[in-house]
């Protein structure tokens, strides 16, 4: 062979086994798995080893579970596990380092990534390893720094890796370190901001410190100056908390050491400079407390004895929905540190009788990853050259998914930025490669289908954000707000307050929640009517949209244009439900009457339905008018996974319909049930085990009428008696020359939606304002006589 073309093969060997390197040799990944009843809040593996001492927190490296094995207390020496978790039931152990490289490991509380390495905590610092092959972690830096020490809280408690940049938590403040060459890490400075350090967590220009017992509460630093961080505001209020959370705007609290040792708070961060206590909630284990994380709308808070999973989808109104523990010995054990793994939580018990993991939902991990917090904050000026942007996901992400393609930052009209990847907790983070250019407006693109989190569900839809670095910037338009949406029999009415930085707001509709959407309309109002035809359900979303581009789209919402009646719109017969009276237009509450919330089941909203809770049962009269009976039903989405009810619905007293046992996360049922000549109908729920949190939810809940008007007449009396206009707009006039004795005007099915018993002659004006556009049907009673005809309303 040529010498040329030895060197050139030589030459593409080289840069095949670099690419490869830095891809990482990809594991088998998280299994994804269908639990049972019996295994829900319980553990299905639990690890344990003489020499295992105790586990704290894990991470999917290349397709492997990551995590550390050291004594409590900050000592040595230590380990790390590398485990195959492609069958969660069985994992198995594929590496197992414990030798002098790991020697003087100390507890780890975070694991940083940065491409294919990690830094973890050691007893003079940290430790960075290459983990491009799992199975076989390599050494790279064991990087000591003055005052560290194995105390308790003495030493490197706790770090996140903001690539270049490594923030290092411990009792005298922070420390940052320059690692823009992994192998010979540089100390950067050390910051005092009056209190320890433990848990903290960068994102974008934002670093978060909490204080961990030794101190009170937790501080919000600037870090647009990644080597300099400055202190923002903190919030140091009379109680103590033991560790703290950055996710969503939002700080989440572990409560210990105080006067109320079972309550755990949420702050409002999205203005630093002005922290509000956003919500609260006693979880009924004092004095336990210790790490928390998310996970979609969810909490999970470590505790010594337990795991508690919580509700935050209402911050004000925060529910607990399940606990467990660990097949362990509870009377020694420390479940405080919890890793979301799709379905799955690792527990990290580092008191050295078993680490594990429980299961804290039965059905596989389907929901993608969403950002709900971005640093530098949408539309934001004035931003720093060095800044960084960061992002929260509702869910652990895979590091190997971030790319210029999934992850965009750029100038408006220009190309994606080269940059750093890291990612820590459920935070990405990007470093641009080169300062960002003054008075330049920048778009930050996550696009649909790219970042996938650890049980591989993509995100599923795409995420725009602006900032500036001038002093003034055309941004793209905000999120809508108060997006509802109104039934007719032709039409589909869409309403939301003004967008701001709007033109107009862009329509889009589609047959199914997760099809796609197309544009159906444009307009620079606050309304938008969809003529469809009925019997069809739709999906609407808005946009708002200016010169600048599109802004993030609204929530979605479900309509359907037919020939029905709400069942909410008859009066109950008979009400005998659980807690309270059953709830119109809002799901069950407590005891009083209407304390229930909007209805939603499956993150699907309902503006009409019928609350219940179990056992309950309820009864209307239907006189032989309707035809069908169609609802979606599901437990209420405000009590998260706790429900377990049975729907059953009778017709004249027969049962026609049992949904089955549903849980609270159940897939949404639909039924349809042929009520023809029927006289009653009733709708059950039953119990499970007990009745707690047992709240059932009829969305949309309609009876399609056996007839409805039309064809009418125009007025006997049309010599006698006007209605003009006709159509209509916003009034419309009745001149009778003889006595009018009741006015009415009703929709199409005969339902009365305005009436006068005033009797008159001459003139008589009715209020139109409000009300859709559409057919309707006025009846005037004159001297005996009832006449009916038709109004249209434009």
């Amino acid at each position: 062979m040529e010498k040329s073309k030895r060197i050139f093969l030589l030459f593409c060997l080289q840069i095949m086994l670099l690419s490869l390197t830095s891809m990482g040799q990809k594991g088998p990944g998280l299994g994804n798995l269908q639990y049972t009843d019996a295994e829900l809040f319980k553990s299905i593996w639990v690890y344990k080893d003489e020499t295992h001492f105790g586990s704290n927190t894990s991470s999917m490296i290349n397709g492997y579970l990551v995590t550390t094995f050291t004594p409590d207390g900050g000592v040595g020496p230590g380990g790390i596990l590398v485990l195959d978790v492609s069958n969660p039931r069985s994992p198995v152990i594929v590496k197992r380092v414990y030798d002098e490289r790991t020697a003087s490991l100390r507890e780890c509380h975070a694991i940083g990534n940065y491409g294919n390495y990690i830094v973890i905590q050691d007893g003079c610092g940290i430790q960075i390893w290459d983990m491009a092959d799992a199975r076989n972690p390599i050494l790279v830096k064991k990087f000591c720094m003055e005052g560290y020490d194995f105390g308790p809280y003495g030493g490197a408690w706790q770090v996140f890796w903001q690539a270049p940049y490594i923030y290092v938590g411990a009792g005298s403040g922070l420390d940052v370190i320059d690692a823009t060459n992994v192998a010979n890490p540089v100390h950067v400075k050390h910051v005092n901001i009056g209190m320890q350090v433990g848990p903290l967590y960068a994102v974008g220009n934002l670093l978060m410190t909490s204080a961990m017992d030794a101190g009170r509460g937790f501080g919000l630093l600037d870090i647009s100056n990644p080597r300099d961080p400055k202190l923002l505001n903190a919030a140091t209020g009379a109680e103590n908390i033991y560790a703290a959370y950055i996710n969503g705007n939002r700080i989440i609290t572990s409560a210990r050491g105080n006067s109320v040792n079972s309550t755990f708070s949420v702050y409002d961060v999205s203005d630093p400079l002005n922290i509000t206590l956003a919500g609260a909630l006693d979880i009924k284990n004092s004095g336990e407390q210790l790490y928390n994380s998310t996970q979609d709308r969810f909490i999970f808070q470590g505790c010594q004895t337990e795991v508690v999973k919580i509700d935050a989808t209402d911050i004000s109104n925060l529910k607990v929905v399940g606990r467990g523990s660990l097949d362990i010995d509870l009377g020694s054990s420390d479940h405080g540190q919890v890793t979301p793994l799709g379905n799955l939580i690792f527990v990290g018990n580092d008191h050295g009788n078993g680490s594990g993991l429980l299961v804290h939902q039965k059905g596989p991990d389907t929901k993608g990853p969403e950002p709900n917090m971005i640093s530098p904050s949408p539309n934001s000026r004035n931003r720093a050259l060095t800044s960084r942007i960061g992002i929260t996901f509702t869910d652990n992400v895979d590091i190997y998914t971030l790319s210029k393609e999934s992850f965009i930052v750029r100038p408006k009209g220009g190309p994606a930025l080269a940059g750093k990847y890291s990612y820590q907790n459920m935070i990405v983070n990007f470093c641009p490669d080169q300062p960002l250019q003054a008075n330049t407006v920048y778009e930050v693109f996550i696009p649909k289908g790219g970042i996938k989190d650890w049980s591989g569900n993509a995100i599923e839809s795409d995420f725009i954000s602006y900032f500036s670095t001038g002093t003034a910037g055309d941004f793209a338009p905000s999120k809508p707000s108060n997006f509802t949406l109104v039934e007719s029999t032709d039409k589909i009415r869409l309403s939301w307050d003004a967008i701001s930085g709007a033109n107009k707001a862009v329509i889009r509709r589609s047959n199914s929640i997760d099809g796609a959407y197309t544009v159906i309309g444009e307009t620079s109002n606050t309304t938008f009517d969809d003529a469809i035809a009925p019997g069809i359900s739709y999906y609407y979303t808005i946009t708002g949209e200016n010169q600048f581009g599109q802004g993030e789209k609204s929530s979605v919402l479900k309509g359907q244009a037919d020939n029905y009646v709400y069942l909410t719109d008859l009066v109950i017969k008979t009400d005998n439900n659980g807690w309270g009276p059953a709830e119109i237009d809002q799901s069950n509450g407590d005891k009083p009457r209407n304390d229930g919330k909007p209805i939603q089941l499956n993150e699907q909203s309902y503006t009409r339905g019928l609350g219940m809770h179990a056992p309950g049962q309820v009864v209307y009269d239907l006189n032989g008018q309707y035809k069908r009976f169609t609802s979606d039903i599901g437990v209420s989405e405000d009590v998260g996974l706790a429900g377990s009810i049975f729907f059953k619905v009778l017709v004249d007293g027969k049962e026609v319909y049992n949904s089955g046992l549903m849980y609270g996360g159940s897939l949404t049922q639909t039924i349809d049930i042929d009520v023809s000549n029927a006289m009653e109908l009733t709708l059950v729920l039953t119990e499970h085990y007990d009745n707690a949190n047992d709240h059932g939810s009829w969305g949309g809940a309609k009876l399609v009428p056996v007839r409805t008007v039309t064809n009418m007449a125009d007025y006997s009396h049309f010599n006698q008696i006007s209605v003009t206009p006709n159509p209509a707009v916003d009034k419309v006039e009745i001149t009778s020359e003889i006595e009018v004795k009741e006015l009415a005007l009703k929709d199409i099915y005969g339902r009365v939606v305005s009436k006068d018993n005033e009797p008159f002659v001459g003139k008589k004006t009715i209020n139109l304002q409000g009300m859709l556009k559409g057919v309707y049907l006025i009846s005037i009673k004159s001297e005996g006589k009832v006449d009916v005809g038709k109004v249209v309303i434009q």
